[in-house]
């Protein structure tokens, strides 16, 4: 992420913005805070941390990726 105000946050913003509303359900609707932020937290926690694969990890998910051993460049 870059600075405030910087074209990136908005990127990264925007590009999550739209993975949750395709993924979650665009037209998802809840009757109260406490239900959005459960089917929120279940969808970041589950779906995003330990299914979805990431390019930039290799094509692990970010749990599969943590849990690799550390190297260290030599």
């Amino acid at each position: 992420m870059g600075r405030k105000g910087d074209v990136w946050d908005r990127a990264v913003a925007g590009s999550f913005s739209h993975l949750l509303k395709s993924e979650l359900g665009h037209h998802a609707v809840w009757d109260c805070h406490d239900d959005a932020h459960r089917d929120l937290s279940g969808y970041l926690e589950v779906r995003c941390n330990r299914e979805r694969l990431d390019a930039t990890l290799g094509y692990l998910s970010p749990a599969q990726f943590e849990r690799r051993p550390h190297r260290l460049a030599a």
